[in-house]
């Protein structure tokens, strides 16, 4: 199941220039906002990684894995005090659940919540 998620996260990751679903938006369906809002979020997106202003998601995914060796359950892309930060929930293989905040720029991991 594990590689499957992964699977799925990874072909999520080729469409960082295209994340069209909520887990990378803002604000859209079921949040108060409209789809204008998910595709403008998009459209940001893209930009920021073909600037280079951000790295692709599967770079990241692939460091934070090495120090957290856990199963992805969800994934969020947004701009924080103006910084673009990947969050990755996560369930450890002990059964926790850490939420992980990394720099999309630098990989530098920000914090970690529920150690």
């Amino acid at each position: 199941m594990l590689v499957h998620r992964r699977h799925m996260l990874l072909l999520a990751a080729a469409f960082v220039a295209g994340p069209a679903c909520d887990v990378f938006a803002k604000r859209g369906r079921g949040r108060g906002g409209d789809d204008d809002h998910v595709w403008s979020d998009h459209e940001e997106a893209d930009r920021a990684r073909q600037s280079g202003e951000i790295l692709p998601l599967n770079e990241i995914l692939d460091d934070v894995q090495k120090k957290y060796p856990g199963e992805v359950v969800g994934v969020k892309f947004e701009k924080e005090d103006g910084v673009w930060v990947y969050e990755f929930k996560m369930v450890m293989p002990d059964g926790r659940y850490v939420e992980i905040y990394v720099d999309a720029k630098t990989k530098q991991i920000i914090k970690v919540e529920g150690k």
